[in-house]
């Protein structure tokens, strides 16, 4: 076997785990658990133990892996995009349902409150309790 197809084959076997998210580096395993993108050419030549510019780009002498490795970033980078969003959608409706309920909340106040002053406007002031407390004493102290 040559070189380049060895190159060629750690590369391709490191994008296989990549994918399947299952890196063998270290350091790969910490971003793919802090949610970071795996899939770049740094990271499929960290992963496969290769200089990065093998396939550093689609000009270089192993090209069609980096542009593997650009379709595949793509693809990774659409489905975050889509776990994001469908996390913001769920957090819309979630906000939308708490703004419902507030909204009824006020609704209930607002009606105890004129329920509570229609009351108070057919009551006599005497009977009232700030007028229980007021001090009326003829005598004086």
């Amino acid at each position: 076997m040559s070189r380049s197809n060895s190159v060629e084959d750690k590369a391709l076997a490191a994008l296989d785990r990549l994918v399947k998210r299952r890196p063998t580096n270290e350091l790969l395993k910490a971003k793919m658990a802090a949610g970071h993108r795996i899939i770049t050419p740094t990271s499929v030549a960290a992963e496969a133990g290769v200089n990065r510019g093998s396939f550093g780009s689609r000009h270089a002498r192993l090209g069609h892996v980096w542009l593997k490795i650009q379709e595949l970033a793509e693809e990774e980078k659409r489905g975050s995009v889509t776990e994001e969003l469908a996390k913001l959608r769920a957090e819309n409706a979630r906000l939308k349902a708490l703004l419902h309920k507030t909204n009824i909340h006020n609704a209930c106040l607002q009606l105890a409150v004129s329920r509570l002053q229609k009351r108070s406007a057919n009551r006599d002031d005497g009977a009232n309790v700030v007028n229980f407390r007021q001090n009326n004493r003829k005598r004086p102290r």
